[in-house]
């Protein structure tokens, strides 16, 4: 069975998968993936976008862009969290 991750994962299954209490492999990917881009996009754009935040905090902005647009993707959602 193929798994969808990060880039096609919607913004409403990213919130139900991050409400689960457990350490699911689902939740771990997706948010390994926002890092790896949120990490890409820091060196594309030449703008350390992670230096004065954890991950913690990426996934919590990124749960708060996914509330308001639970049908986008991941990586619809990504470009505002990046350039916020």
């Amino acid at each position: 069975m193929v798994r969808e991750i990060g880039p096609v994962t919607s913004c409403g299954r990213w919130l139900e998968a991050r409400k689960q209490n457990t350490v699911a492999t689902e939740r771990l990917m997706d948010e390994q993936w926002v890092i790896g881009f949120a990490s890409a996009a820091a060196v594309v754009a030449q703008k350390d976008v992670l230096s004065k935040t954890d991950a913690d905090a990426v996934w919590a902005v990124l749960d708060n862009i996914c509330r308001n647009q639970p049908l986008i993707s991941v990586a619809e959602a990504m470009p505002n969290l990046v350039s916020g």
